[in-house]
């Protein structure tokens, strides 16, 4: 019993990251295609940084750090790449934001395939909520939490690559 404790534990903070890496990749596109414009109006950067009140430059590159640091928690290694190809700069803005749409719609795709069961229970494991946990014996709450978690590592698996 422990150690399926100690797996579904595992599965749910790999779920965990994942959704943050999810989220990091979205703000980051935000921040690009900000920059993106910038660049395209050629405005001074110090009117920028006193209009947002911080460096737009110093910020997107804190963004993008953080992203690659989600990539490495969330063991997605291998679309480091693809972000590369979004963060370049001699690109258009739509082609852009198509190449962060890569990175993301895999991720959202497999996360869309959960059940509103499963998303429940994953969502009350990750934000430690006890309502849901108070609701079923703790025996049963495992048990539901392990097959969202599975089916999840199923869908990703056959998509995409190893959870």
């Amino acid at each position: 019993m422990a150690r399926a404790a100690t797996s579904t534990e595992q599965a749910a903070r790999e779920t965990a990251a994942l959704v943050d890496f999810d989220a990091a990749v979205f703000d980051e596109m935000v921040w690009a295609a900000m920059m993106s414009v910038i660049r395209t109006i050629d405005a001074p950067t110090e009117l920028i940084a006193t209009f947002l009140g911080s460096d737009p430059t110093t910020d997107f590159a804190e963004v993008t750090a953080r992203t690659d640091r989600l990539a490495t928690a969330a063991d997605q290694i291998g679309v480091l790449d693809d972000l590369a190809a979004a963060r370049t700069t001699d690109i258009d803005l739509r082609e852009m934001v198509e190449r962060y749409q890569a990175v993301i719609d895999p991720i959202r795709a497999t996360l869309e395939t959960l059940g509103s069961g499963d998303i429940e229970v994953i969502s009350a494991a990750l934000t430690d909520d006890d309502e849901l946990r108070r609701t079923l014996a703790p025996a049963t709450f495992r048990k539901r939490l392990e097959r969202a978690l599975a089916r999840l590592r199923t869908s990703w698996r056959s998509r995409h690559e190893p959870l």
